[in-house]
């Protein structure tokens, strides 16, 4: 039952990084997705990053193929990309935390 859990975890982890409705899985036609107005937004950091080739993606826009293949060819799981990209950004946050509190030299 442990393993049966985790797959059913996975499956639903991937129906929704894809957009897949459970619809979908019954063998009816792709439903598409209901249309989401745009919010305003500041720019933000990468949302998924590949571990090994530092591919980034700040989740807007088409899916890029670095992206699918990760997922669909190297067996790379959603979360793992999102945290290496989560793990990028707090690095970069603290190197730049670190720069602007270097102490001065004083006369």
């Amino acid at each position: 039952m442990k393993d049966k859990a985790a797959v059913i975890s996975r499956i639903q982890m991937l129906m929704e990084f894809w957009g897949i409705q459970p619809e979908e899985l019954e063998g009816g036609e792709a439903v598409a997705p209901k249309a989401i107005p745009p919010q305003p937004t500041a720019p933000s950091g990468p949302k998924y990053m590949h571990p090994k080739t530092g591919e980034m993606w700040d989740g807007q826009g088409v899916q890029p193929q670095w992206l699918k293949d990760a997922v669909l060819k190297e067996g790379y799981l959603p979360e793992e990309l999102r945290r290496a990209a989560a793990e990028w950004a707090q690095r970069q946050e603290q190197q730049h935390e670190s720069s602007h509190s270097a102490p001065t030299e004083s006369a």
